[in-house]
């Protein structure tokens, strides 16, 4: 039988179908609406939320359809595309596009990459760096930053984590975006949330659609669609630029409005907008009085009335450069006619406000407030066909406001600091007060300046991408652990996450979003997700279990003031038989809270009833806007019926901005420009911008893969007063850093502004968080000053290729900048220690606006710099020729080059440069494994293998430059074509003295192994060499180098010294600002030790060494030294190895000649075969203690005599084959090395027969647990 009503649309059909009683009775329509609401969901590109289904085409082939009117764009139309299984993988090889799905747990391993493990060790490493960084730091030392699409399941599971482990610090995306328009409603409402109505009604019923900082066209087409639709409406947009949806809207319909004027000025424009609504008297007098305070509609009506805010004074404030005030001041007039001027009626227009990051990123909560103020005046709220839309970039952006997730609030808004809101919360959840944080925590633009945050939970976002002040940001994220939750692997994550797990995409997950017109809609799981991806709040369930094993441990339990039962009793509940998290049931928990809590925003459907799944499905396509509707109509009758928090009602306000918020809005410093950034570029393949996928949901690329030009649109006047002409590139310079682009002409930029497409690029380079809405710390970065230069000859030669001649120039230049400005290197030292007087050497006066010859000069090669580090950065073809450049330096250029390149990277906020950079200096050298395989190792992988990827760990960089200059002695006559060393890894052994638990990390990289196998032959830990010393060996010809860094690995640096005194070994009784100069002087150490050079070495050899005798007689030795020189006696130990220990300055002719002279005279090799690993077998019939005592002194006890410590062996219950442990030593405070003994330790232990479980316990002395303010 043919599917009833085939006529119908899917849309139509289900809408149809719900009024129609006879169609429900049909067997057959019944079916249908079965079948495509089971299949239902909503798409998450944006925060317009579009709902469709799944429906067979004739063929039977799966097509993604519309379930309302608003349609579907592009995007929604390719949702399916995101599937985990081979085809996308199979799409993306055909398009030269690498596979960008996350399929499996991963952990960084010992080579520097990320490899696949089990959920189990990846969330015991999590769980690790959890709880070690609050440990370490306290509990303000873990954040969790979210996205925009994280289903309201995920984001009640995050918020748990705040009020769980007291965890202060939480935000997303959303506070880039939406979060002042949600301070604004609370500033005119007493609560965040929108009064727009269901399925954006008042796009199609309203007189007047006002834009305002918004390009709807390109980021929200189906509402601005539906917009365009209602052709009854005027149009207003309001954007300095001529953005596609001013020429559309302009097209379709010749009455459409565009008002332009400076960035920042829509606060003023508004306050004259309300002005002459007053002077005209068209303002609704009667819904004034009955719903706004009279006290805010006096001061608002005094502040409005003063001469700054009449039109013609505004008009002059903030008209463009190539307006005329007296034009802008009519259209002003014109305006506010249109939007409340009563018809002969007597009817005012009925006004819709879409509006969205345009003026939230310019004048924060205070500009979003003016719009408010206009639709009060006009008695434009709660009204049909009139309200606010305030869509947003993200799906669920609405639901972060609503659930308070961000640093300022707890959950559904409510206070840190009100001790009754916190005891409310903690009666709901079961918890202890205790457990709840009673202060705010660090909103996510200041993220970067919180020296104290140290581990990140990363869910879904662009973490390199989308911070104000990029470079200081990277600065921040190369300190910390970053644990990154995603379903696609965004650009940079792979090398700077830590742990990586896998997230379902939106398609295959199952939860509630929140979209722009406040309804609840069900996403529906459609497609088949990777096998071992986990949904987000399964994800995080399950690492808040791990966490609570881990405090299982009464020392972990006591440092980190936790207690395992809380956690696992918060997080348990939602776990079932499987260990699955069924979001339906998270939901309705979270559902019932908010109806215990009873505040403004309980999830109640307009009848009462609590929202759940099943009644979302059950309205599939229109979904359910909690409490309706009716949520401020009443406002046109009662009057005083807007909600505070906790629903006590009380009448909307009129803000009035402070003074002096708006006598900073209007204006530039002198000679410089108005960056705007934005999605696409304006007028330019606008519905190709269409296409483009928010950062954590994708489909495939829908047309070719993005362009990473960097275009800098401006008005074709602004490029002739510049010299610049179309393809010409371009330095722009902010306060902090500079970027290059490529000049784009395009007359819709308006003078005094450039224009940037956010996605590619850099530009968050240039913005800051400094200027930002006091409320909500949302950056103004829509306000950027700039300072616009075309590339100076230098510059060009730098930025086509890298040009050898051009860098010496460069380097020359700002070294001989440099040292005018300081004759030692302490007067820059000066500066970054913040003392008071110290000078800056390159002032930002400077470079926008060079005076002398010198300065020029100077400027000139501080761009050309910034263009070398932006190619080298961005460009992996530029990168390999500069590399050659770098390592072909002359002595005396690499010691200029090493003086300036940390200063430079500081003050343009490069330093996330700085490793890449290093390592192409210094060389990379290829190691070819057993079966012929090669790989490249340099200083940077040297760096990520590090244990946690410890980014600025000053040993591996150390290490790395003495085992270099090892293998070049041994193998410097094997070159590859390019010049790289070439060693086969069999051929080479190490032994490290190196006094430091985490020093084998970079010997273990060269040999391709892990520091956790104590059994290879190949790596030797002995501190009897020397505590700063390595050893290379070349097994095959049996040579070998000793490397002894005299300078100390681990310089001896006063400052460090006392700063690692207070970081590492009081750890919360360090202040940020010690944190950050910690850090900050590891860096300026690693360079100088790199500058110095063979400077720090001792070098002995190459010498004959005899390794098969080493290995076998000295591969356990004491490390002091008289016992070590007895040991070779005991050992027989042959006069040929003891002459090669003289020979590579281990042993002294003269001083340890007694003992030479009783080694033996011929080489008596131990019975028994090679040492390839610790044979336990013949444990088998010990206890299990004496087993245990047995490895950890023969294997595990030299090991860490190498960091002057111990382990101690506290508990161990045989029964169960758990045994307790407890590491001491200098390092035992760093949680860097505990994770190194922990990985180096628990392996051996688990191989002995009989134990199963190793527990380490560590108390804190009580001087450490001491907090800092």
């Amino acid at each position: 039988m043919s599917p009833p009503t085939p006529s119908l649309s899917a849309s139509e059909f289900v809408r149809q179908y719900r009024k129609d009683a006879a169609l429900q009775a049909d067997p057959d329509a019944r079916a249908r609406f079965e079948a495509l609401t089971s299949r239902a969901s909503v798409c998450s590109y944006c925060g317009v939320g579009c709902p469709y289904t799944v429906e067979p085409d004739g063929k039977g082939r799966d097509q993604v359809v519309p379930l309302s009117p608003l349609g579907l764009c592009v995007k929604g139309r390719t949702s399916l595309r995101t599937g985990g299984d081979d085809l996308r993988r199979e799409a993306l090889t055909r398009r030269g596009l690498r596979d960008d799905r996350i399929r499996a747990p991963m952990l960084r391993g010992h080579d520097g990459r990320m490899h696949e493990v089990t959920w189990e060790e990846a969330l015991d490493r999590a769980a690790w760096l959890f709880l070690h960084a609050r440990e370490w730091v306290g509990p303000d030392a873990v954040a969790l930053y979210g996205n925009g699409q994280k289903t309201l399941e995920a984001i009640w599971m995050a918020s748990l984590y705040k009020l769980v482990f007291r965890l202060p610090t939480i935000g997303a995306n959303s506070e880039h975006c939406l979060a002042s328009a949600g301070a604004a409603h609370e500033l005119n409402f007493g609560n965040e949330a929108s009064f727009t109505w269901r399925e954006f009604d008042e796009l199609e019923r309203c007189d007047v659609a006002v834009l305002h900082g918004t390009n709807a066209f390109i980021t929200f087409p189906q509402a601005y669609e539906k917009l365009k639709r209602n052709a009854h409406a005027v149009k207003v947009v309001i954007d300095p630029v001529r953005t596609d949806t001013v020429s559309d809207l302009q097209e379709a319909d010749p009455r459409t409005l565009h008002l332009r004027f400076r960035q920042g000025g829509d606060v003023l424009f508004n306050l004259a907008v309300s002005r002459v609504i007053l002077e005209e008297g068209w303002q609704d007098e009667g819904y004034l009085a009955r719903a706004v305070d009279p006290e805010s509609r006096a001061a608002f009506t005094e502040l409005v009335m003063q001469d700054r805010c009449a039109p013609e004074a505004v008009a002059a404030a903030i008209a463009l450069a190539d307006q005329d005030p007296a034009d802008l001041a009519a259209q002003l007039r014109a305006y506010a006619a249109l939007i409340a001027k009563p018809g002969p009626d007597g009817e005012r227009p009925r006004a819709a406000f879409v509006s969205s990051m345009g003026i939230n990123q310019s004048t924060g909560s205070y500009g979003f407030s003016t719009n408010l103020n206009l639709l009060l005046l006009t008695g434009n709220v709660g009204r049909p066909g009139a309200g606010s839309l305030r869509i947003a970039g993200q799906s669920n952006a609405t639901s972060e406001l609503m659930m308070g997730l961000n640093s300022r609030r707890l959950v559904f808004n409510l206070d840190p600091a009100n001790p009754e809101h916190r005891a409310r919360l903690a009666r709901a959840l079961d918890l202890p007060e205790h457990n709840i944080p009673p202060h705010r925590g660090t909103a996510v633009a200041h993220m970067a300046d919180d020296d104290r945050l140290y581990c990140f939970l990363f869910m879904g976002t662009q973490m390199t991408r989308n911070m104000p002040r990029l470079g200081h940001w990277m600065r921040r994220l190369g300190r910390s652990f970053n644990v990154v939750i995603d379903c696609f692997l965004g650009e940079g994550v792979t090398e700077w996450a830590d742990v990586l797990l896998p997230a379902l995409s939106y398609t295959e997950r199952t939860g509630v979003i929140q979209r722009g017109d406040r309804s609840l809609q069900l996403q529906q799981g459609l497609t088949a997700p990777p096998p071992l991806a986990w949904s987000d709040e399964k994800i995080l369930v399950h690492l808040a279990l791990a966490i609570a094993r881990r405090l299982r441990d009464p020392d972990t339990a006591t440092l980190n003031d936790l207690d395992p039962d809380v956690v696992e009793r918060t997080f348990a509940r939602y776990v079932d038989a499987d260990g699955e998290v069924d979001a339906a049931a998270v939901f309705d928990h979270m559902v019932a809270v908010s109806r215990q809590l009873d505040l403004y925003s309980r999830l109640e459907a307009d009848d009462g009833r609590p929202i759940s799944h099943r009644l979302l499905r059950e309205r599939a396509g229109v979904g359910v806007q909690w409490q309706g509707d009716a949520r401020y109509t009443g406002a046109r009758q009662d009057g005083a019926v807007f909600p505070d928090l906790e629903r006590a009602p009380a009448r909307a306000r009129l803000v009035r901005p402070p003074d002096a918020f708006m006598e900073g809005l209007v204006g530039q410093p002198p000679g410089t420009l108005n960056l705007i950034s934005g999605r696409g570029r304006p007028g330019r393949l606008g519905r190709a911008y269409r296409g483009r996928y928010n950062s954590g949901i994708k489909t495939l690329p829908i047309s070719a893969a993005p362009s990473d030009d960097y275009h800098v649109e401006m008005h074709p006047d602004v490029a002739d007063a510049h010299g610049l002409t179309e393809g010409s590139p371009v330095r722009l310079v902010a306060e902090h850093g500079a970027a290059i682009g490529e000049v784009a002409l395009n007359d819709r930029v308006p003078p005094g502004t450039v224009f940037v497409d956010f996605v590619p690029g850099e530009i968050n380079r240039l913005t800051d968080y400094v200027d930002a809405d006091r409320f909500t710390a949302q950056s103004f970065i829509k306000r950027t000053a700039v300072s616009l230069r075309p590339l100076e000859p230098l510059e060009r030669r730098l930025w086509d290729a890298p040009d050898e001649a051009a860098l010496h120039t460069v380097i020359e230049r700002l070294y001989a900048r440099f040292r005018a400005a300081y004759g030692e290197d302490e007067g820059w030292l000066s500066l970054q220690r913040g003392e008071d007087g110290a000078v800056r050497w390159l002032h930002p006066r400077v470079l926008r606006n060079p005076i002398s010859q010198e300065e020029q000069r100077v400027t000139e090669a501080a761009g050309a710099a910034t263009v070398f580090i932006q190619r080298f950065v961005g460009s992996a073809a530029y990168r390999a020729t500069a590399a050659g450049h770098l390592q072909r330096l002359s002595p005396d250029l690499r010691h200029q080059l090493l003086t300036i390149l940390l200063p430079l990277l500081r003050r343009f906020d490069y330093q996330s440069a700085l490793h890449p950079l290093l390592s192409a200096l210094c060389g990379s050298v290829r190691l070819v494994d057993a079966d012929g395989e090669a790989v490249l190792v340099d200083l940077m992988s040297a760096h990520k293998a590090a244990v946690l990827e410890f980014k600025e760990e000053i040993v591996a960089n150390q290490l790395y430059v003495a085992i270099l200059k090892g293998l070049e002695l041994l193998f410097g006559h094997r070159r590859d074509p390019e010049g790289r060393l070439i060693v086969h890894r069999d051929e080479l052994a190490f032994v490290s003295g190196i006094a430091i638990p985490c020093a084998g990390d970079v010997p273990a990289h060269f040999l391709g192994i892990s520091t956790a196998d104590l059994d290879s032959d190949r790596l030797i830990h002995s501190r009897a060499i020397g505590s700063n010393a390595l050893i290379m060996v070349d097994r095959t010809r049996s040579r070998a180098v000793r490397v002894d860094v005299h300078t100390g690995v681990l310089p001896l640096d006063r400052e460090l010294t006392k700063l690692r005194g207070v970081v590492i070994n009081k750890k919360r009784g360090a202040t940020p600002h010690e944190h950050s100069r910690f850090f900050d002087r590891l860096g300026e150490l690693v360079v100088d030790y790199i500058r110095l050079g063979d400077g720090n070495f001792h070098v002995f050899g190459p010498v004959h060494l005899d390794w098969a005798e080493y290995r076998d007689k000295l591969s356990i030795a004491p490390a002091a030294r008289r016992e070590f020189r007895q040991f070779l006696v005991t050992q027989k130990v042959s006069r040929g190895l003891g002459q090669s220990l003289v020979d590579l300055g281990v042993l002294d002719a003269e001083k340890d000649a007694t003992f030479i002279n009783r080694l033996a005279t011929v080489h008596d090799r131990l019975s028994g075969p090679p040492k390839t690993g610790p044979d336990l077998s013949h444990l088998a019939s010990l206890p299990l203690t004496e087993r245990i005592d047995h490895v950890v002194e023969t294997i595990i006890a030299p090991v860490l005599r190498n960091d002057g410590g111990r382990l101690d062996i506290l508990d161990v219950d045989e029964a169960a084959g758990r045994v307790e442990i407890r590491f001491v030593g200098s390092c035992a405070n760093c949680p860097y090395s505990l994770l190194s003994m922990e990985q180096l330790v628990k392996p051996s232990l688990l191989a002995i027969p009989g134990v199963e479980a190793v527990v380490h316990r560590a108390k804190m002395r009580r001087s450490e647990l001491k907090t800092t303010a």
